[in-house]
């Protein structure tokens, strides 16, 4: 149980605001337990086409980056839905933003049409359009005094449906290889140069280390001289790290359309733990497979929490591996070519490596990017990623031969 800000319409059409109302979380999970819920958003819920009235909002979902609410409508049978503000520092074009996502959810739910995962309760996000055909509902920065545009969207809620941050069995990693896999499976054919690059450089090491590299020479709050060594780690490793980023620089490895965001908890499972759909979109633009990969085993594998104080605690669950790998290169293996299944194994240490990078160079900047709920917890989240990266590069002749059998 957990107390929840949520907000609700009374009978003469007002809205209260109760900091006190229990939840009981079973499909759902609070991001923020005690936050505000917007007063906007009955205005901005309305603006979308959608016949249904609004009956409450909780805030809800565990991500670092947009605000997610749950909108509660009147009925027993009306549907809810999922309401999202979009980060604008991150996603500096939301409706390119938005244009990717609706593209790659409408070549997937017309895939799910034929196929048999249908008939397995698999469904596909469904983007909401606004009562004008837009995709997003925009305030402008003129308009209620705001600092700032604001970007909302709006998906339907997939009721019965579970997320979980952390792997509660065998079975759910494994679909979670499956789910990932098909994706990679019904987007093979979509255009990849009909998708916008909505954050450049994401997956670009270099790049990322060039940020790294002007975070520490502005120095915010004086707090290099906190974090030593993790500066000479970053410096020692970068050059291994840098494998799989050279290969698709020089051609050796392929571009597609992928995820690029494949944390477990970006996968809903039913009741049963068999996973029906992948959510957060966002980040869906060209590409690489390995990289996909390799996200997803590190964010599965770690058996402590992502900003765990506790260094010893983060160690890497192989089982998981295993589990994820099955699942997922029982769908790909056949699309990577001899490079990709040369660099395969060093994907789960690259992506770690990457991630605690991107969370050392927020910390650095004042956490600008990252959303913390106590000091230091980016510099908390970085470390956790390079002792995840250590123990990938330790079992990497493990991981080798877990995925060798996909390719014989």
């Amino acid at each position: 149980m957990y107390a929840v800000g949520v907000l609700w319409m009374d009978e003469m059409g007002g809205f209260l605001r109760d900091l006190r109302l229990l939840y009981p979380i079973v499909s759902l999970e609070p991001s923020h337990p005690m936050s505000l819920i917007p007063p906007e958003i009955p205005e901005i819920f309305n603006q979308f086409a959608v016949p249904e009235r609004l009956q409450g909002a909780l805030s809800y979902g565990s991500g670092h980056i947009n605000k997610s609410y749950k909108i509660l409508t009147r009925g027993d049978r009306t549907p809810n839905y999922l309401l999202q503000k979009i980060n604008h520092r991150v996603f500096e074009n939301p409706r390119q933003l938005q244009e990717n996502i609706h593209a790659i959810t409408s070549h997937l739910a017309q895939k799910l049409k034929n196929s048999p995962a249908k008939i397995n309760h698999q469904t596909v996000l469904s983007v909401i359009p606004t009562r004008s055909g837009d995709n997003l509902v925009y305030r402008d920065k003129d308009s209620y005094n705001l600092s700032s545009p604001e970007f909302w969207r709006l998906y339907k809620f997939i009721e019965g449906s579970r997320y979980f941050d952390i792997p509660q069995n065998r079975k759910q990693v494994h679909q979670a290889g499956i789910v990932f896999g098909n994706f990679q499976r019904d987007v093979e054919d979509f255009p990849i140069d009909r998708l916008h690059d909505t954050i450049p450089k994401f997956h670009n090491l270099s790049h990322k280390f060039a940020q790294f590299q002007a975070s520490l020479e502005v120095n915010f709050q004086n707090r290099r001289k906190n974090c030593l060594p993790e500066i000479q780690f970053v410096q020692k490793h970068l050059n291994a790290m840098l494998s799989i980023n050279r290969a698709a620089e020089e051609g050796r490895i392929p571009y597609r359309v992928t995820h690029n965001d494949t944390k477990f908890n970006n996968v809903l499972f039913d009741q049963h733990d068999n996973a029906i759909c992948i959510v957060d979109m966002d980040t869906v633009m060209p590409g690489l497979t390995l990289f996909d990969y390799g996200d997803a085993i590190r964010s599965l594998t770690n058996t402590a929490p992502e900003d765990t104080t506790n260094i010893e605690d983060v160690n890497l669950d192989l089982t998981r591996l295993e589990a994820f790998s099955q699942g997922f290169l029982s769908k790909t293996s056949s699309l990577l070519n001899s490079t990709e299944r040369d660099l395969l194994p060093q994907a789960g240490a690259t992506l770690s490596y990457m991630l605690g990078l991107r969370f050392f160079t927020d910390y650095l900047n004042g956490d600008k990017y990252f959303a913390i709920s106590k000091p230091q917890q980016n510099l908390d989240r970085a470390r956790v990623q390079f002792k995840m990266m250590v123990n990938f590069k330790k079992s990497e002749g493990f991981i080798r031969e877990i995925q060798q059998p996909y390719f014989e």
